[in-house]
């Protein structure tokens, strides 16, 4: 879109031009624009206009996987792993742990916002609160941010998740599109997780020694 689209330029003036690019998909766009001078069609003033359309996405090193230690029930472990924005727009985001490992698994920060080409630690802690494997997929919904420079989220992201089939906007920064009955969010990455509680890790055998 072109504003103002024409106009009168009075001698030695000038006129400032707006374009505004909104891109249908991802890619690159070349576009030439004709400006026609004084109602002659015959040699318009020739513009090219270039722009770049980018879907928000998210990348995870370490294959996407974390392998918790063993941890003693009660107690918790952490590890770190890296979040990457390769696109070259800001993207908003927030990690979904399901509501099963809620009281053993977190994600911190669990959302935020990453500048395109940027880089992020995000730390999962893993609380065992009972013996046994825990093997669960924690997936990450990103949209592109709707402030370049500070996106935050208004409402809980978890709890419109649950709420809806889909999330809708305002709140959460221009991740918005779906409403009660429409299309599911899908995520832009999924980390999987395992870990494992244990109650000791000394046993004594025999359990009782006689000196008599």
């Amino acid at each position: 879109a072109v504003k103002p689209r024409c106009g009168n330029i009075p001698p030695r003036s000038h006129q400032i031009i707006a374009f505004k690019f909104t891109p249908r998909r991802a890619g690159k766009f070349e576009v030439r624009l004709d400006a026609i001078i004084n109602n002659v069609a015959t040699h318009p003033l020739q513009i090219t206009a270039i722009g770049e359309g980018c879907a928000p996405v998210l990348e995870l090193d370490g294959d996407a996987f974390v392998n918790m230690k063993p941890t003693h029930v009660g107690t918790s472990s952490s590890r770190s792993i890296n979040v990457y924005n390769p696109s070259r727009i800001p993207v908003s985001y927030f990690w979904k742990v399901p509501k099963k490992y809620s009281r053993c698994v977190t994600v911190s920060p669990a959302s935020g916002e990453l500048l395109g080409n940027q880089t992020q630690a995000v730390t999962l802690t893993f609380t065992a609160v009972e013996e046994g494997d825990v093997e669960l997929k924690i997936p990450c919904y990103c949209s592109a941010a709707a402030n370049a420079s500070s996106t935050r989220f208004e409402s809980d992201p978890v709890d419109l998740l649950d709420d809806a089939v889909g999330v809708q906007g305002g709140g959460l920064g221009g991740l918005v599109t779906s409403t009660l009955g429409g299309p599911k969010l899908k995520p832009s990455c999924v980390l999987k997780m395992t870990g494992k509680g244990t109650e000791g890790a000394v046993h004594f055998e025999p359990l009782l020694l006689d000196f008599n």
